[in-house]
């Protein structure tokens, strides 16, 4: 039985609600999806980055969990009493401080990758905090909705906590996006292959990074001008799921699908052959991956130290781009093209000689995949 008349503005309180538990519950289905080709494709990435995913992923099955819960007692066993349809349940927690800490999260790794990128520790310690500070902002706004516990009077309440949150997400993705853009583009040598994947790198950042900025931009916007409804909270409830789904989107950006409509440029051999990766594809792994991975400091040092070397080394050779091919001994080949250093390795006998344009003798080995994958490598 409701315990007051229902109002006939109903619908503008609870239709925002039904809408971003399902905004929700379908973008935890994209991620989840997303987890398992992240899972089945990169079993050797880095611990730290595998524990980013699955802390996400962790901390968004919780606030979906919490979301079905609302949503049972607001709409399921507390149909029609409007005083349960006001209160925060378990919103304070589900919304603001597992968002807060999502987004903390993947704005410090784009954080360090900038800090990879450009070298600069101004930049990537700007970003750092102003992700801290809107963090800040959300674990407050999250206490004092348990505090206030109504959401007709959560926002005039809460007015200056939200704000922070909200515009400083806004602000540090936009910051992401153009200074990730602006290095990509200066780190552009127009090398063939390198340029190809730093094109596409560039179209994912600012693919990601203005989706989650103009998300918090607009929950920020009617959080400011409309108080009477909680239309904030359909871009509010999405905001979370967003940041996980745009960094599984980065990092399974590295993932080849043979047969796909990726840039042919990104996956073909400098023969122009068809390439090695489609060799793998099609003989070993259907999920065939390119190998590149995300940087680390190591991988810094390595590319100053390739760097430091002479062309004139016997085991180096400058293929037809302008990049160096060394002969490891470790069953790969390193690549220096003035950008990155990575190993590429092939599962299948590989001549060497298809490589070097420039090196006159046929010279073929066969390399196959290192055992050990310890070594971090650069994708920027």
């Amino acid at each position: 039985m409701a315990s007051s008349e229902v109002p006939s503005n109903i619908v503008n309180i609870a239709g925002p609600l039904v809408v971003g538990y399902i905004l929700n519950s379908i973008l935890f289905g994209v991620l989840l999806l997303q987890v398992y080709m992240y899972y089945m494709s990169f079993p050797n990435d880095r611990l730290v980055l595998k524990a980013l995913v699955y802390g996400c992923f962790v901390l968004d099955t919780a606030q979906t969990i919490m979301n079905i819960s609302d949503a049972f007692s607001i709409f399921g066993t507390g149909f029609g009493d409007m005083q349960n349809l006001r209160k925060m349940h378990l919103a304070g927690l589900s919304v603001p401080i597992i968002t807060g800490l999502t987004s903390c999260a993947v704005q410090n790794f784009y954080a360090y990758q900038l800090y990879i990128i450009s070298n600069s520790k101004v930049l990537s310690l700007l970003i750092v905090s102003v992700s801290f500070i809107q963090c800040t902002g959300a674990m407050v706004q999250g206490v004092y909705a348990f505090k206030v516990n109504n959401l007709a009077t959560l926002q005039s309440k809460t007015f200056i906590e939200c704000t922070i949150w909200l515009a400083g997400s806004a602000l540090c993705d936009i910051i992401i996006a153009v200074s990730m853009t602006y290095y990509l583009v200066k780190s552009d040598r127009g090398l063939r292959r390198t340029h190809a994947v730093i094109r596409k790198l560039i179209r994912l950042t600012i693919e990601t990074g203005s989706a989650t900025a103009t998300v918090a931009t607009v929950d920020c916007i009617l959080f400011l001008t409309i108080q009477q409804y909680p239309y904030h909270t359909v871009p509010a409830r999405c905001l979370g799921k967003l940041y996980s789904n745009t960094l599984m989107a980065i990092l399974n950006s590295r993932m080849r699908i043979p047969g796909g409509r990726e840039d042919p440029e990104i996956f073909s051999s400098s023969t122009g052959s068809g390439g090695l990766s489609n060799e793998s594809g099609r003989h070993g792994n259907p999920w065939a991956t390119v190998d590149l991975r995300f940087a680390s400091l190591a991988s810094v040092r390595r590319r100053e130290l390739a760097s430091s070397f002479s062309r004139s080394s016997p085991n180096t050779y400058t293929d037809e781009f302008g990049g160096n091919l060394s002969v490891s001994g470790g069953g790969g080949v390193d690549v220096t093209d003035g950008i990155h250093v990575r190993k590429e390795t092939w599962s299948q006998s590989v001549p060497v000689s298809a490589l070097m344009a420039n090196h006159k003798g046929r010279i073929s080995r066969t390399v196959r995949e290192a055992s050990s994958t310890n070594d971090t490598r650069s994708i920027l």
